[in-house]
């Protein structure tokens, strides 16, 4: 049974009031996924964020259009419930790439995708980053959902404490020079001696002082190409 409070009014939900959709996520979700819809409504309602989702904000009276248009022009983020069937559906293919034209490079990170089956994000779904709640249990999901998408409205994914230094982390007998080392990609590093056992001559001063003239036999190239 749905029960209508008093103050329902004064909710936050301002888009019920005048229109001007003051929500921070418009959750997206085809009619197969309304469960996982409700879910992360939820999780994010709990935790302080104000939520348009059509399970809940399509009532009696009200116009689904209304409410989708709304969710999709004025909340802060748009939340895609991506599955297989998500993929599928042309009306939510219409609703993601509404919100991705608005911000095709993903400055204001418009379009989150959230993933509930392993799928792959096709076109320009595929350089999102996408948050995955599948193969999780509900508190693991629950956090990485909050987590991910607080970085996502700041920008940012900063810890909120140092990272530990990295000591002993590395394999062993992987550094430079030691055995089963991989082979270095460019040349070694090529010394004076060298130059002299190969007949090649460095001369520094004279009037190429501050330049380096390096000589093979009886010819000289100028480091000024001259």
């Amino acid at each position: 049974m749905l029960v209508v409070m008093a103050d329902d009014a004064s909710s936050g939900n301002e888009w019920h009031q005048d229109g001007r959709g003051a929500a921070d996520f418009f959750v997206s979700y085809v009619p197969a996924d309304e469960e996982w819809a409700q879910w992360i409504s939820w999780v994010l309602e709990e935790a302080g964020y104000q939520v348009l989702v059509e399970a809940w904000d399509v009532v009696a009276g009200a116009s689904r259009a209304g409410v989708v248009n709304t969710g999709l022009s004025l909340a802060r983020h748009v939340l895609a419930v991506v599955s297989g069937e998500y993929l599928r559906s042309a009306v939510a293919a219409a609703e993601w790439q509404a919100v991705w034209a608005a911000d095709p490079r993903g400055l204001a990170r418009r379009l989150v995708p959230v993933r509930v089956e392993a799928c792959e994000l096709p076109g320009a779904l595929g350089p999102l980053a996408s948050i995955d709640l599948f193969d999780r249990d509900g508190d693991h999901a629950g956090r990485r959902l909050l987590d991910q998408l607080a970085a996502a409205r700041c920008g940012r994914a900063r810890p909120a404490h140092a990272p530990p230094f990295p000591t002993g982390s590395r394999p062993p007998g992987r550094g430079a020079g030691a055995p089963g080392a991989p082979a270095r990609s460019g040349p070694e590093p090529v010394g004076p001696d060298d130059l002299e056992r190969s007949g090649v001559h460095v001369q520094v001063g004279g009037d190429l002082t501050g330049q380096l003239v390096v000589g093979s036999h009886n010819s000289l190239l100028r480091s000024d190409g001259a």
